[in-house]
């Protein structure tokens, strides 16, 4: 699996296939969890609504649930593997947008992302979040991912938030957007601390997922 490259009389893995290794190697972190939350998001999808998908790996769970549903659906996405999803299902019309394909997380940014985004406008937006912090803020590892991802919540009708619990609380490097009304953070987990009293005094539709309807990974 992966690309090899020869140096100086040795092998080692490309730097870009390591990415991308790494991105299946995030995909099986807090499996369970991820699962749980994509399956409570499937079953509050609308029929002939137009969904955008983020590239992260929860949402790549959704998209297996929604692959499996059958429905007739117009979907949106910036993820290269949550593309790949949908690729020869006839109820699902997909657009992917260009852009730079950023290795990390598989996913396209820039300009070209960018500029194809404010063409866009979709009735909801799911996004999986690598943090939310205690300012309730929601984070990003990279600063183009922030943009594009503050970008798509600007152009979406609803969002929901895909965050397993262990991202309560925690912080990285690139603030994406302020969680607020319009947001439905989504967990396997009930919030807690300072998250929790946030959630209390804002207003924002917190959704816990339901952990006994959804125990089955969904593989490619």
């Amino acid at each position: 699996m992966g690309r090899i490259e020869q140096r100086n009389g040795s092998a080692h893995i490309a730097t870009g296939s390591r990415k991308a290794l790494a991105f299946w190697e995030r995909e099986q972190g807090c499996i369970d969890a991820k699962c749980t939350i994509a399956f409570a998001a499937s079953q509050r999808t609308r029929p002939n609504e137009r969904p955008f998908g983020d590239a992260g790996t929860a949402v790549l769970q959704l998209a297996r649930y929604i692959r499996g549903m059958g429905s007739s659906i117009k979907i949106f996405t910036k993820g290269l593997v949550v593309a790949q999803e949908f690729a020869h299902v006839p109820s699902i019309e997909l657009t992917l947008i260009g852009g730079r394909a950023r290795i990390e997380k598989l996913s396209t940014v820039g300009s070209a992302a960018s500029s194809m985004m404010e063409e866009l406008w979709c009735d909801c937006l799911f996004l999986g979040k690598k943090a939310i912090d205690v300012e309730e803020e929601l984070i990003s590892l990279d600063a183009e991912e922030a943009a594009i991802n503050a970008q798509m919540v600007r152009r979406s009708a609803r969002v929901t938030d895909f965050a397993d619990s262990s991202k309560f609380g925690s912080r990285v490097t690139h603030s994406a957007e302020q969680l607020a009304i319009g947001h439905t953070p989504t967990s396997e987990a009930e919030p807690t601390g300072e998250f929790a009293k946030y959630i209390e005094r804002s207003g924002v539709n917190f959704a816990p997922a339901e952990t006994e309807k959804s125990q089955q990974v969904i593989h490619a």
